[in-house]
């Protein structure tokens, strides 16, 4: 196993950095905490399954959690502030209690997260106990069967002696694959019935998906796929088993694009959908096409769209001008997804405290229209930011640019070049119609040599699953040209 990183952050102390940073500097501490979290759940395969990487999913998590607390808490102390010293209900702090409400959001989504892991993890541990008596009843299992293929081999012989040589090697290896493909699957479904509280008749539809997409060729191992259906069941609202087999592929082509971990892409997902109101499909087709343009350069990707999707939305931006933005940003020069989010929250900011409107006459009459506009709640804070954007570009002197920026959006207006604030606006038609980005991403992922000899092996073992041990099915589909006929088959029993 690769080395993992231990303690990098934990040294921190939660303290002095609300001291000295405030919220800011905890929420910059929280980033180091899910890196660090990111960086030692590298070293272990996406499809490994084991209990040293759950209990590293775990101390990640456990760290985030105590960031989070401390967090909220300071969120709560900014809200008492605000209600000090501008009063109840005021525009200060209304902000800061949607600010904390947030926070008290993002630590119980934590908090599930974590007993969430913890379950998996004993039932991993459940898991491996019961196979060590599984192993004991399989052993009794194939000394039963060893009598039947001895029969099966004699009637065989009234076929001539050289075809039972011939069927005899097949069919004993089917009998292998079919009953352990079908002791898989039941694991499967039960594993799928206690993770997600629905019904044996439902767990058994899902499972038949996860062996579907499987065959497709998706995953490296049934626990994979099955891990991602459990997971999309548990993140994704509204996701019916008519969807559950594509949303599925789409899924783990998405985490094979962009290297990340499913539970990330999926708060990713989670994010379009819920902040911006499209379907799943359409959520998985920006991700992807956003991926495929570089948006995923700094591995962030799903983790800002998560974070930061409520923000542009409330903005009234739409996801295709979000994407837009971060692109524009990132190509002209913007260091991070932080710097750009970060640009355009501090710009909603500062519409509300007052040094937007301090400022105000460094802006043409149709920002400055547009932001009354604003006041009055008939114009976004998109609007204002698209007009504004405009006369930045249309100063004649750049240190006019640079004050202007630096005064109305502070230190921010600074850390990001002008060429990067100046691009924001522009027109990007590369998102005007993702619809399919996935699918054929996924079809260039699975149509290759390999990857049909994989599906063809996968659904010839998920075609014995139906029969299950009746060795007299899986002889009628393996050796067509032993028996001549299923009927004249058989009859030899």
């Amino acid at each position: 196993m690769e080395d993992r990183i231990e303690g990098l952050s934990i040294g921190l102390d939660l303290d002095q950095t609300a001291l000295e940073r405030g919220l800011t500097g905890l929420k910059d501490k929280l980033k180091i905490v899910n890196a660090e979290m990111r960086a030692n759940l590298s070293a272990f395969d996406r499809a490994d399954r084991s209990i040293d990487r759950y209990q590293t999913q775990l101390n990640g998590l456990n760290r985030k959690l105590e960031v989070q607390k401390e967090i909220v808490k300071q969120a709560r102390s900014q809200y008492e502030r605000m209600v000090q010293e501008h009063g109840e209900g005021s525009r200060e702090a209304d902000k800061a209690a949607r600010s904390y409400l947030n926070e008290v959001t993002a630590l119980n989504n934590l908090n599930r997260n974590i007993a969430r892991t913890q379950r998996e993890l004993e039932q991993l541990r459940r898991e491996q106990t019961q196979s060590r008596s599984s192993l004991s009843k399989f052993r009794s299992h194939i000394t039963s069967t060893g009598k039947s293929l001895t029969d099966i081999s004699s009637k065989l012989m009234k076929f001539g002696k050289s075809m039972t040589l011939y069927a005899a090697a097949p069919i004993a290896a089917a009998l292998g694959i079919s009953a352990k493909f079908s002791a898989e699957m039941k694991e499967v479904q039960g594993q799928i019935q206690a993770m997600t509280g629905v019904s044996a008749k439902e767990a058994r539809k899902q499972g038949k998906i996860v062996g579907q997409v499987w065959a497709d060729g998706f995953g490296e191992s049934i626990d994979e796929v099955k891990d991602a259906v459990i997971k999309i069941k548990q993140n994704l609202q509204g996701i019916d088993d008519s969807e559950l087999k594509g949303v599925t592929e789409k899924a783990m082509t998405l985490t094979k694009i962009t290297g990340a971990d499913l539970d990330e892409s999926l708060r990713g997902v989670n994010s379009l959908m819920v902040n911006f109101k499209m379907s799943a499909n359409e959520a998985f087709d920006y991700m992807v096409k956003g991926a495929q343009r570089g948006l995923n350069k700094s591995h962030e990707l799903e983790d800002n769209i998560a974070e930061y999707g409520q923000l542009w939305a409330q903005n009234g931006f739409s996801a295709k001008e979000m994407f837009s933005i971060l692109e524009n940003g990132l190509k002209t020069g913007a260091y991070n997804f932080d710097k750009v989010n970060d640009f355009v929250k501090e710009f909603g900011i500062s519409l509300n405290d007052g040094r937007f409107s301090q400022n105000i006459k460094s802006f043409s009459s149709e920002t400055q229209k547009l932001f009354n506009q604003y006041k009055a709640g008939k114009a976004t804070t998109k609007d204002v930011f698209n007009s504004a954007i405009n006369d930045l570009k249309g100063m004649k002197s750049e240190q006019q640019k640079l004050t202007v920026a630096s005064t109305v959006w502070s230190a921010l207006g600074e850390d990001n070049a002008m060429k990067v604030i100046e691009s924001l606006n522009n027109t990007n038609h590369a998102y005007d119609n993702v619809t399919g980005a996935t699918k054929k991403a996924s079809k260039a992922l699975t149509n290759t040599p390999i990857n049909q000899w994989k599906q063809s092996w996968r659904e010839f073992q998920n075609m014995l699953k139906p029969t299950g041990d009746k060795l007299l099915n899986i002889g009628s589909k393996i050796l067509p040209k032993v028996t001549g006929s299923l009927k004249a088959f058989k009859q030899m029993f």
